[in-house]
């Protein structure tokens, strides 16, 4: 059993015994079966050695792979265009060595503390006209204007200007 990290890429070789044919006529893949999917690896074939290269499975297998699954995987050697041998078979033990879910529980809006806020209690009229010493004697033209009473001849009183 050969054990897979999902996050590390893999490189398997294999001694192999090769007779009846040049090594240059052989081809074959790596395989291993997941929820019903097969995913294959080209291997190298050199004289008396097949090397594999699997890339981390987190980067291509699109379906959940949890700490301790076994999933069955064979060689496939295709020789002279026309042989078809499996001379390897076993499992890999998938190891996952982190895993961690995030489901979004809330979500609130918050006031950021770095703007400036303003609240507004209460309003206050303020007299906004300087009011005069009263020892200040005032100047005929900052004299209020009096009223001159009019009688009409109806026996009211009007109110006018002077």
């Amino acid at each position: 059993m050969i054990n897979i990290n999902v996050n590390e890429s893999k490189n398997i070789e294999f001694d192999i015994n090769v007779s009846g044919t040049d090594p240059d006529n052989i081809k074959g893949f790596l395989r291993f079966t997941k929820d019903n999917i097969e995913y294959g690896f080209p291997v190298d074939v050199s004289e008396g050695t097949v090397k594999a290269n699997i890339p981390k499975l987190s980067s291509f297998v699109k379906t959940e792979l949890n700490e301790g699954e076994k999933v069955t995987a064979r060689l496939d050697i295709i020789a002279n265009n026309d042989t078809y041998i499996m001379p390897w078979e076993d499992q890999f033990s998938i190891h996952t060595p982190l895993k961690l879910e995030a489901k979004v529980k809330e979500v609130k809006d918050v006031v950021s503390e770095d703007k400036p806020r303003i609240s507004i209690g209460k309003i206050l009229e303020f007299d906004t006209k300087p009011k005069a010493p009263k020892d200040r004697i005032i100047a005929e033209d900052e004299q209020p204007k009096k009223k001159k009473l009019i009688t009409s001849k109806f026996g009211k009183t009007l109110e006018g200007d002077k």
